[in-house]
C-alpha cells in the first residue's frame, strides 16, 4: 500500500452557500424589525410569524450547512482524521486498518452532477468526502482508493 499525506482546502462554494442561506434568513428580522411604526392588523402580524419561523428556519439550515458539510481532512500514511465545524471541531482518527472501505455516491444539483465519497467503518459512514465542497478532492479520492477497499454496491 502506497501511503500519501494530505490536508483538504475547501471550494469556495463551501464558504458562501451557507453564508448565502443564514443571510437569507436573516433578511426577514430586519424587515420585521423595519414595519414596527406600521400599524397593528392581523395580516401583518400572520406575516411576521410566518417571516420569522421561516427565517429562523433558513438560518438552521445554513448552521447546519457549516457543522455538517464543511469538514477538513487530515490524511496521513497510518490514519485519516476528519474534523467537523469548518475544521474547528473536535478531531475524529481512523486507522486505516479499522475502516472497512468506501463508496461512490453520485449527487446531482441543478447545474452539474457531483461526487461524495463515503468512508465505511462498522457499516457506518464516519466520513463524508464531497467533490462539491473541497477544491482538492480528486487528489484525497486517490488516496484513499489507494488504500481503502470499495464496499457497498
Amino acid at each position: 500500500m502506497e501511503h500519501k499525506s494530505v490536508i483538504s482546502s475547501f471550494n469556495i462554494s463551501a464558504y458562501l452557500l451557507p453564508v448565502f442561506i443564514v443571510l437569507c434568513g436573516a433578511v426577514p428580522f430586519f424587515v420585521d424589525f423595519l414595519m414596527i411604526n406600521e400599524p397593528k392588523n392581523s395580516s401583518s402580524s400572520v406575516f411576521k410569524v410566518f417571516m420569522s419561523v421561516f427565517s429562523l428556519v433558513l438560518m438552521l439550515f445554513g448552521v447546519y450547512q457549516f457543522i455538517y458539510h464543511i469538514v477538513k481532512i487530515e490524511i496521513t500514511e497510518k490514519e485519516i482524521a476528519i474534523r467537523k465545524n469548518l475544521g474547528f471541531g473536535h478531531k475524529m482518527r481512523f486507522t486505516w486498518g479499522e475502516i472497512d472501505g468506501f463508496e461512490i455516491v453520485e449527487r446531482s444539483s441543478r447545474s452539474e452532477k457531483y461526487e461524495v465519497l463515503h468512508v465505511r467503518k462498522n457499516k457506518r459512514i464516519v466520513i463524508r468526502v464531497s467533490q462539491f465542497y473541497l477544491s482538492n478532492y480528486s487528489e484525497i479520492k486517490k488516496v484513499i482508493l489507494m488504500n481503502l477497499s470499495k464496499v457497498g454496491e
